[in-house]
């Protein structure tokens, strides 16, 4: 049962870096893949003022949603 919550959870986080990384993509922000290159992602697109407060707000909560899931 744990290693197939893991998994799951494992697989959700895969899912939402790959979405944010599209997301920021449509808005010019490109990055490498790889977990390691999400959160200097997310530290880029706070203080972008380049783009539009709602979209950095979205950003904000999908930076903490991956952060429950690193936990």
């Amino acid at each position: 049962m744990l290693a197939g919550l893991r998994d799951r959870l494992i697989r959700n986080r895969t899912q939402l870096a790959n979405s944010v990384r599209g997301y920021a993509a449509v808005f010019g922000v490109i990055t490498a893949t790889g977990l390691a290159h999400l959160a200097p992602l997310f530290d880029r697109i706070e203080p972008d003022e380049g783009l539009p407060i709602p979209t950095r707000e979205l950003f904000a909560g999908l930076a903490s949603e991956y952060a429950q899931l690193q936990a």
